[in-house]
Formats: C-alpha cells, sequence, structure tokens
C-alpha cells in the first residue's frame, strides 16, 4: 500500500499563507543540510533567532548558505527568507522561523490522533521513548524540545498518525507556555522539577511555575499526570489529574524496585502490576510510573 506523503505541496502554500500553487510531494522536513533526505524540505534558519528566544548557541551561520548543498542531497523544495535561484521551488517568508511555527500550527490541526506533551527537569526522552513505544507512535526524536524542536518535530508528525508525543524543555521563564499551547495535548506530563536551570530562575518556584504552565496547553477535556508531591498551586482546578510517585495517594504508586531483575511494582487503579524498567535505576522506575499515569489518562491498558 502506498503510503501518503508527509506533505503536499498546496498544503505547505496553505500552512504558510502564500497562494496556493503545484509543487513536489515532501516526504520529510529538515533543517540540516548534512542529514536531510531526499525528498525533504529544507528549511533555511538563521543562525540567531534574534531576541524573542534564549539559546545559548546564537551564531552567524544561516542555513540559507546551505540551501545549493541541500538541493544537491536531494532537498525537493526550500523554505527561504531570502531570494534564491534554484533548481527547486521555493516558498517565500518573511521569516523561517515563524514559518516553521507556522508548519507547526498547521501539523497539530490536522492531527486527529491523542498527543502527549512532556516536560521535567530530568527524564523527558526516556519518557518519550518509552511512551512512543508503548503507543506505536511517532514523536520527537534527540532532544527537539525547544523553539525551532518543537514545530519542527509536529511538521514531522504523519496526517495519520494515531498519537503523537513531545517534548518540551525550557531554560527561561515564559518559552513551556506557548510551545504547549502549539502542541495542544490531550495529556501534559510533568516528570519532575529539579535544579536544572535554576539559575535563570529568581526561585524554585518560578521554576515549578513553568514546569506546570504546559498544561496551559491542555484541550479542554485534557488531563495533567504530576508528581504526588508536586505543589498543584496555579493549576486549573477544573482540569483532570492522574499523579504517580511513591505515596499511598498517588494514583500510581511505586511499591518496590528490585534491582536485580530490573523489575518494578506498582499499585494501580486496576491492582498491583509488575513492569520491566529498561535500562534500570529506581529514577526510571519513577518514570515508568509516569509512563503508567499517561496511559491511563489516555483511557489505555
Amino acid at each position: 500500500m502506498t503510503r501518503e506523503p508527509l506533505w503536499r505541496w498546496p498544503a505547505l502554500c496553505r500552512a504558510l499563507a502564500l497562494p496556493p500553487c503545484d509543487g513536489p510531494d515532501v516526504s520529510g522536513v529538515s533543517i540540516d543540510s548534512r542529514t536531510l533526505r531526499r525528498g525533504d524540505l529544507f528549511v533555511a534558519l538563521a543562525g540567531d533567532p534574534g531576541p524573542r528566544f534564549h539559546t545559548p548557541n546564537r551564531s552567524n551561520r544561516d542555513g540559507h548558505d546551505f540551501v545549493a548543498a541541500a538541493v544537491a542531497a536531494g532537498a525537493v523544495g526550500v523554505l527561504a527568507h531570502r531570494p534564491l535561484e534554484l533548481s527547486v521551488p521555493v516558498l517565500a517568508v518573511a521569516d523561517t522561523l515563524d514559518g516553521l511555527w507556522q508548519l507547526g500550527d498547521a501539523a497539530r490541526a490536522r492531527l486527529d490522533g491523542r498527543v502527549v506533551a512532556i516536560t521535567g527537569s530530568s527524564g523527558k526522552t526516556t519518557a518519550r521513548t518509552f511512551l512512543t513505544a508503548a503507543l506505536d507512535c511517532p514523536g520527537s526524536t534527540g532532544s527537539l524540545n525547544n523553539f525551532w524542536g518543537v514545530p519542527l518535530s509536529l511538521a514531522r508528525t504523519p496526517a495519520d498518525a494515531h498519537a503523537a508525543v513531545f517534548e518540551i524543555g525550557t531554560n527561561h521563564p515564559g518559552e513551556i507556555e506557548p510551545l504547549a499551547r502549539m502542541v495542544a495535548p490531550d495529556v501534559a506530563v510533568v516528570l519532575n522539577v529539579g535544579q536544572a536551570h535554576l539559575e535563570n530562575f529568581p526561585d524554585w518556584q518560578a521554576l515549578r511555575r513553568e514546569k506546570l504552565a504546559i498544561t496551559r496547553g491542555l484541550n479542554a477535556d485534557g488531563v495533567a499526570v504530576l508528581p504526588d508531591d508536586l505543589d498543584r498551586d496555579g493549576i486549573d482546578s477544573r482540569l483532570g489529574i492522574v499523579t504517580f510517585g511513591t505515596t499511598p495517594t498517588a494514583d500510581v504508586q511505586l511499591l518496590d524496585y528490585r534491582a536485580v531483575d530490573r523489575v518494578a511494582q506498582f499499585r494501580t487503579r486496576a491492582g498491583v502490576v509488575d513492569a520491566a524498567v529498561p535500562g534500570g535505576g529506581r529514577h526510571r522506575a519513577l518514570t515508568v510510573g509516569a509512563v503508567l499515569a499517561t496511559l491511563i489518562a489516555l483511557g489505555r491498558p
């Protein structure tokens, strides 16, 4: 059976509010000419995103300087904000980062499957890996969880995906909420609130509020998955909540972890269950607890 392309060219035009026109089907979206695959759309991002976003890696390098390499590698189209003379069609926009966000918004709007967003000071990639395996679905790759990684991950998600899992990270106050609103998750997961990036926040409570801002992107009937011992001050009281942790009040309680065979025992609403802990460790056992809580929130076994 022939699979639908990731994007048809007229759909890209609509997403970017450009005049409709014919063009090639696109099988992927790339921002790096070195890893681009034949059939991809190449998005020429500037190395410096400007004052709107915080990044430790501002650079004078510009994706427009690598367009020729991208086309040589097999890009069938380019998203650019500089005039270009190319052998492939160009989607010309005022700013390619804004264009990438538009693609992210459009990708989310066409996605009917259940969506999970994950944040936390540690363990996001592990939890996302466990969840995409449990749900057999696509999601973020690597650590694409910032102002360009989240819209890129969305833009790479097939429209017919039955579920998808996305990481959302933060380095400074105010970064999580707009990304969470773009992802518009059915379930928002806060794994933990530790000390990571605390130097960029006035105090731990400010960091806690930033992590909990992921819940502001939830759909009307969305559910938050939270550590049972995390202060919920500031969360909408109307939200559905499923908790995990080591306390008896948690919906998913870690009862025991056996290091010898890497198995954790949990008490859940369905009774006591054993679960393998890939990689081992009590911290990963708690991540498995968060995954079980997420499956409960999604109505999955």
